[in-house]
């Protein structure tokens, strides 16, 4: 069976009914390939919504210093309420650098330290931890291979390391 790509005027109407525009119903039917049921129907990721932001408010977020992009965010991606959004400062940038510091590190400064002993950079390890899907133990003991090495699944190197 071959697949349509034509969607009715009802179908753009269903959608639209739903919270659905034109432009993300064609974009689910003939950019992803949805079926047009689903494209009609499937809620939009709470993401996608917009805050609305008028020009009375723009300006409360300058005078206080929140960026608008900031208090959509504590909205939709943290869940707060417009309130706490609106009336809780911005963090500087020494701030942010404190609050990591105090212990909020996923990884810490200890942990870099043992893997730059052991010629791991943080790159390196941020990738083996979130990418690969490593313990903490092996991301920072693991030595790096050598560039000549890591493509040769035989050699002695991967043997014995990488068992």
């Amino acid at each position: 069976m071959e697949y349509s790509y034509y969607i009715t005027p009802t179908e753009y109407s269903l959608a639209l009914s739903n919270g659905i525009s034109n432009r993300t119903l064609n974009q689910r039917v003939r950019g992803r390939g949805m079926k047009l049921d689903e494209a009609c129907n499937k809620p939009l990721k709470k993401d996608t919504l917009k805050v609305p932001i008028d020009a009375e408010l723009k300006k409360l977020l300058k005078l206080k210093g929140i960026r608008p992009q900031t208090y959509r965010s504590r909205i939709l991606e943290r869940g707060w309420s417009v309130e706490k959004a609106l009336n809780t400062p911005t963090m500087t940038k020494d701030e942010i650098k404190a609050s990591r510091d105090k212990g909020n590190r996923k990884v810490s400064l200890e942990s870099y330290a043992i893997a730059a002993k052991n010629g791991v950079s943080v790159k390196t390890v941020t990738q083996r931890l979130y990418t690969l899907n490593w313990s903490l133990e092996k991301a920072i003991n693991t030595p790096i291979v050598p560039k000549g090495q890591c493509a040769n699944s035989k050699n002695v190197f991967n043997e014995k390391r990488y068992k």
